[in-house]
């Protein structure tokens, strides 16, 4: 089995941000052989927490990277025009027949901060992986090498949706809710280093530079 999902849980303050971020910019990056496409999500931004936004946007950063791709969005575009992007299971469908394309080669998606989209939007989008990688577990014919990177606050309801994948896969639980406590004490020791060299910069005395620390 070619196709693969890692998700990655863990506490607000754990790193998964910058993890994700780190990956995409570092580790992860676009080549030939590979297409590297993310998008992050946001509570406060009605844009960045729909599905359809998201599938979009990994589909224009794609064919962006290798436009022979853009082929498969073609018929769709000209039945659908500008509704297209408000079509969470056409938009899908393309990603799924360019990931199948010989041209493709491997194709990255990260999604970060994954709690944050509507309820109804992650239950859309888990329900989708399931059935994809149900469908594709049992192929060995390699036709496929679309790979999902989420990571999100350790909520129930994903934790939930994601099992009917974590019965039947490979699975990997690093349970960093373990370590809330060690993680509060570092984030301390971040705040007190930025506040420690931000304060002259913004011309505070020492009582400000300790009240905006504490604040913090």
């Amino acid at each position: 089995m070619t196709a693969s999902l890692l998700w990655v849980s863990a506490e607000p303050g754990s790193g998964k941000s910058v993890l994700s971020k780190s990956l995409v910019k570092n580790e992860l990056l676009s080549s030939e052989s590979r297409s590297t496409c993310y998008f992050f999500c946001k509570d406060d931004d009605i844009n960045q927490r729909s599905a359809t936004k998201a599938l979009s946007a990994l589909l224009h950063q794609l064919f962006s990277q290798n436009t022979l791709l853009i082929k498969h969005a073609i018929p769709d575009f000209h039945c659908e025009g500008g509704t297209l992007c408000h079509q969470f299971s056409r938009l899908w469908s393309i990603l799924i027949k360019a990931a199948a394309d010989p041209e493709a080669g491997e194709i990255v998606c990260v999604l970060g901060a994954f709690g944050e989209c509507e309820e109804l939007v992650q239950f859309e989008f888990i329900d989708t992986l399931n059935r994809f990688y149900r469908d594709t577990a049992g192929d060995e014919s390699g036709k496929t090498k679309l790979k999902f990177l989420i990571t999100s606050r350790l909520y129930f309801n994903i934790e939930r949706r994601f099992s009917q994948l974590t019965r039947h896969l490979p699975t990997i639980r690093l349970e960093g809710e373990k370590e809330s406590e060690s993680i509060s004490h570092e984030i301390d020791f971040a705040i007190k280093a930025r506040v420690q060299d931000a304060g002259p910069d913004l011309g505070l005395d020492d009582s400000e530079t300790f009240s905006l620390e504490k604040a913090l």
